[in-house]
């Protein structure tokens, strides 16, 4: 699983928005989609021009040779809900209209979005709260039965 890598990029990608980068640095280092990869269901953290985030260049981008940069659609089902979807299978943070070197009002939603993307993603790997609990009770009452008290 690379999803801390994805969760890495992406809050590096707020670092980023508030520093105030060159439209240049912004295109290669601000999450645009998560895009489908091949056949499969995972995805890959994409920039605008449709490179792995963090890279730049003309050369076309075998998606493959940057397995740190997919994850399954399962690990991250909850935030994609908080994206656009484009009818395609890819997932987007932002389109042309609003993008984050458009200025401020664009940048603070994408920096909002991208935390509220994060937390979804937290959120959806941690086990259910009522499961916790039951093996909370289970640990407790084996426990109990090993002092003779329950």
């Amino acid at each position: 699983m690379s999803g801390a890598n994805v969760q890495h990029a992406l809050h590096s990608a707020i670092d980023v928005q508030r520093l105030g980068r060159t439209a240049e640095s912004l295109r290669r280092d601000t999450p645009y989609c998560f895009h489908p990869v091949g056949n499969t269901d995972c995805f890959i953290l994409l920039n605008r021009n449709y490179k792995p985030i963090g890279h730049a260049g003309a050369d076309w981008a075998e998606y493959a040779e940057f397995p740190d940069l997919i994850v399954e659609k399962k690990q991250i089902a909850n935030g994609l809900a908080q994206l656009a979807p484009n009818g395609h299978g890819a997932f987007y943070f932002f389109d042309d209209g609003c993008a984050p070197w458009h200025g401020a009002a664009h940048r603070n939603r994408l920096i909002a979005l991208i935390q509220q993307f994060c937390v979804s993603v937290d959120e959806e790997q941690k086990p259910p709260m009522r499961g916790q609990l039951l093996i909370f009770r289970r640990a407790q009452g084996v426990e109990e039965r090993e002092r003779g008290t329950a």
